[in-house]
Parts: C-alpha cells; structure tokens; sequence
C-alpha cells in the first residue's frame, strides 16, 4: 500500500494539471509593460493622427494595468501558447488576453479616446451646446461602461469578430457598441 501512494504521489507530480500553471513573474510583467510601452510610441510615430486619440500617460496606463493583471489572469503556459507556431492556440491565448488583461484595464483609455475624438468633431462644435461639457459627459460613460462591462463586451465582439488584434479598434469598429456610444452622446446632449 505504502509503495502504491508513493508511485501514486510520483505520478500525480510528474503530470501538470490546467490549474497547476506557472504565474508570470513580476520580472515578465515589467518586461510586458516596456514593450508595451514601446510598441505603443512606435505605432505613435507611424500613425500620428490616430495615435491623438489615446495620450502617452492614458497608453501608460493601459500598459502598467495590462502588466499587472496579467500577474493574476495569464501564465507563463498562455503566454508560450500566445507566441507559438499553433495559429488556434496562439487566438485562443490572444482572446484570453484581450478579455481577461485588456478589458478590465479600458476605463481610462476609453475616457481618453471618446473625449477626445468627440472634441475633435466638428459636428460637435455645431451643436451649440457646452462641447467640453459633452465630451466629459461621453467620456465618463463610456469609461464608466467598460469598467463594470468590459469583459462582457469584448466577449460579445470577439463572438462576432474573433480575431480582433486591437482592443480600441475593436470597439470602435463594433456596430453594436458604436450604437450604444451613440445613444450615450444623445444622453449627453440632454
């Protein structure tokens, strides 16, 4: 009996159960956010115009919040699966990351970009209302609309679209959450 348990317990520890992953370490995190960081200045200097949308401290942010969930949400397993040559694992990673890492962290980006880009509409200037006022007042429900939805959304476009690459694209790109943006700018207007 005694050499039974033991091979058992040999066995058992020789195989990797799903919930057994290896965490990210707070080393690859940081690695993560720099070249995050460094990815996000590069698309900066390659696309200028739409880089306006999000500013360098709201990209910063979106990185450091990405990094530091992915201590918590992702492991080292995911992360192989993510840049290796298996295209349905690699998605399958991608997408874990996009709801479980990116989703949670869009507050302040989406805050950023929905003023932003409704300040930059010259429709919005026409409407003779308080444009600054409106702006927050979108800005403030999108982010605050991401921050308890989030995952939800980015499962429900990811459902329609499941190779989405850039979280922001992929919102704004939805016709669904473009709708809703919609109806919360004519909640703003009131």
């Amino acid at each position: 009996m005694k050499v039974f348990i033991i091979t058992l317990i040999s066995v058992l520890s020789l195989s990797t159960p799903s919930w057994a992953q290896t965490p990210i370490s707070k080393e690859t995190a940081n690695a993560y956010f720099g070249n995050c960081v460094q990815a996000a200045q590069k698309q900066a200097q390659n696309n200028p115009v739409g880089a306006k949308k999000l500013s360098p401290a709201s990209q910063n942010m979106l990185c450091a919040c990405t990094s530091a969930k992915m201590m918590d949400h992702f492991s080292m397993e995911d992360m192989q699966q993510m840049t290796g040559a298996d295209p349905i694992l690699a998605r399958t990673a991608y997408n874990k990351m996009l709801v479980e890492l990116y989703a949670p962290c869009m507050e302040t980006p989406a805050y950023d970009y929905y003023f932003n880009t409704c300040m930059q509409n010259p429709d919005t200037k026409k409407l003779g209302h308080d444009v600054k006022s409106i702006c927050q007042c979108l800005g403030g429900s999108m982010a605050l609309h991401l921050r308890n939805n989030g995952a939800d959304v980015f499962r429900k476009i990811l459902q329609a679209n499941p190779n989405v690459q850039d979280p922001m694209d992929a919102l704004t790109s939805d016709p669904a959450f473009m709708t809703f943006a919609q109806q919360k700018l004519t909640q703003c207007l009131k």
